[in-house]
């Protein structure tokens, strides 16, 4: 049986802001992947057809 758990993070101004820091470079990334993704997919795509894949 899986049972939660629930966690509460006490962290300083400084932990925060640095927290902060990261989850907006998570979120460039991961908007840059979403971006190209789609140009990446569509190419990867052709490439595997014209391959006979």
């Amino acid at each position: 049986m899986l049972t939660g758990r629930r966690y509460r993070l006490v962290v300083t101004a400084g932990q925060a802001a640095q927290c902060q820091e990261f989850a907006d470079i998570c979120r460039s990334v991961w908007n840059t992947g979403l971006e190209q993704g789609g140009r990446i997919g569509v190419g990867r795509v052709d490439e595997l057809r014209s391959a006979g894949r």
